[in-house]
């Protein structure tokens, strides 16, 4: 039988460290380009809704406790608190991401998550819980499915940019 945190655990870490080989080479200008007439955003905005995203899922819905991302966080790495958990257009013109801060408040967020997994009893992890996206769903099967499965879309998104600059994308 399949240990499900452990399977988790191990998506998320795979993940995590995928994502983070994605934007480690990213150069300040790369980070923040946006094409114009597009409707796609730039590369800080796209990361940050991810992890900031995954902090609010994991920290706020599920575990019903504050987010990591806080205003010293926000000023630290150069990216605004958001007022809501989309990614708008608002929000995303203000970043100027210092990328190395922002890569240490990622570590953070998925530190939490790893540890979140480890820490839900059975009984949390198989309450059925509201969410803003559909039908109630299992605590941790929500978890899972929102932090894998985000991240990978907008990593992506990012591989795509960088595709698009003649960098390469995806490490893989």
């Amino acid at each position: 039988m399949v240990d499900f945190r452990a399977y988790l655990r191990n998506q998320l870490q795979f993940t995590h460290g995928t994502m983070e080989q994605v934007v480690a080479d990213i150069d300040p200008d790369t980070l923040h380009h946006r094409y114009p007439g597009s409707t796609a955003n730039h590369i800080a905005a796209i990361y940050a809704h991810a992890v900031t995203a995954e902090d609010g899922i994991v920290n706020g819905l599920v575990l019903g406790r504050m987010p990591i991302f806080n205003a010293e966080i926000a000023a630290k790495t150069g990216v605004p608190m958001k007022q809501s958990p989309a990614m708008e257009d608002a929000w995303a013109a203000e970043i100027k991401m210092n990328l190395p801060a922002f890569r240490e408040y990622a570590a953070q967020v998925y530190a939490a998550t790893d540890k979140a997994i480890t820490e839900l009893t059975d009984a949390q992890a198989d309450e059925v819980i509201n969410t803003p996206f559909g039908a109630p769903q299992p605590r941790i099967e929500f978890m899972g499915n929102l932090t894998v499965v985000h991240t990978w879309g907008h990593m992506g998104e990012i591989a795509a940019i960088k595709g698009i600059k003649g960098l390469k994308g995806l490490p893989f």
